[in-house]
């Protein structure tokens, strides 16, 4: 299972090892926010990061994690619960170009992504496990743009 539980601890150990490797690409490298909303729930993100393409283009992206946490076997688990990663042109533009997304209750209740360099728009549905990992987002980012 690709985005199974994970100790608390290795979760956050994995999500900043892909910061740091992506850190070379980026203008204004910074660590993930963690926000501590319940004993069972936490917002995990890193915003307006500005990152230079293998092309050289300039992008601003924008990474948020919901994550539920979970006591098994007395360790902190965590998972991710919902996520939305999105890559924009940098102010004053900022259009966006990709975005993915975890199901939402109204509307795209499954996992999808946007593809805003058509017009009109794509949503693509993704398979229920096979989202990306931040760092195979990332790696998009710098190979399409």
């Amino acid at each position: 299972m690709k985005h199974g539980w994970n100790s608390w601890d290795g979760y956050l150990a994995v999500h900043e090892k892909v910061l740091r490797f992506f850190a070379k690409f980026m203008e204004n490298p910074k660590p993930y926010q963690i926000l501590e909303v319940t004993d069972q729930f936490r917002i995990l993100k890193c915003e307006n990061i500005i990152i230079n393409t293998y092309n050289g283009t300039r992008l601003r992206v924008d990474i948020r994690k919901q994550v539920l946490l979970e006591q098994q076997h007395g360790r902190l688990m965590a998972k991710t619960f919902r996520y939305a990663y999105g890559v924009f042109r940098p102010n004053p533009d900022g259009s966006q170009l990709i975005r993915y997304n975890s199901p939402h209750d109204d509307h795209n209740q499954f996992h999808h992504r946007h593809d805003h360099t058509v017009n009109p728009a794509v949503i693509t549905r993704i398979g229920e496990d096979e989202y990306p990992h931040v760092g195979e987002f990332l790696n998009e980012v710098l190979t399409t743009f």
